[in-house]
């Protein structure tokens, strides 16, 4: 099974908080069980947005279900991350779970380059069990705004996406002036 993206933005280090709130537009039925089936209406809760070769799907859950989704089906209601970290996608980001939460054999599904991403006003089927539990309560609402993503390498040769917030703060940083001894 391959890569549906090379990179995914998170609201934390683990990707494990919901980053938003969101209300389905339009209904949608996924053509495989890593894709979230829902009706309009629906609330959604987002915990990474793809990005990198493929920017048009989000993953979220309703419930338990959880799965991708095209981002142009559900409208944004409610922001809870404060920042934004871009990830590499890794084999386990796209792989299915049963109903006891154990890995499905996908090894026939393909990349989805050229996924047919239906919207449908019929029922939905079931799709993919959700790893994360959302908070409900979560407090306030944060202004989205979308980030630069810029290219940095670690010491050890290693390159990585940034938000180029944090490549800024990582900066200022590393240039403060040192403390006046007196």
């Amino acid at each position: 099974m391959g890569l549906l993206s090379d990179y995914k933005i998170c609201g934390d280090p683990e990707c494990e908080s919901p980053m938003s709130r969101v209300q389905a537009v339009k209904s949608h039925e996924g053509k495989d069980c890593r894709f979230l089936n829902f009706r309009r209406g629906d609330t959604i809760f987002v915990y990474h947005k793809l990005t990198g070769k493929r920017e048009d799907l989000w993953a979220g859950s309703i419930d338990k279900q959880f799965g991708y989704f095209p981002k142009d089906a559900v409208r944004e209601e409610e922001v809870f991350a404060t920042m934004r970290k871009v990830l590499e996608t890794q084999e386990s980001d796209f792989f299915c779970m049963d109903e006891s939460g154990y890995p499905l054999d996908t090894s026939h599904l393909d990349t989805d380059e050229d996924d047919d991403l239906n919207f449908q006003d019929h029922e939905p089927k079931s799709s993919q069990i959700s790893p994360h539990s959302h908070d409900t309560n979560a407090q306030g609402t944060v202004a989205s705004t979308e980030s630069t993503v810029k290219e940095r390498e670690d010491e050890g040769g290693n390159k990585e996406l940034i938000d180029a917030a944090e490549l800024l703060e990582d900066e200022l940083k590393t240039s403060t002036i040192p403390e006046q001894q007196g």
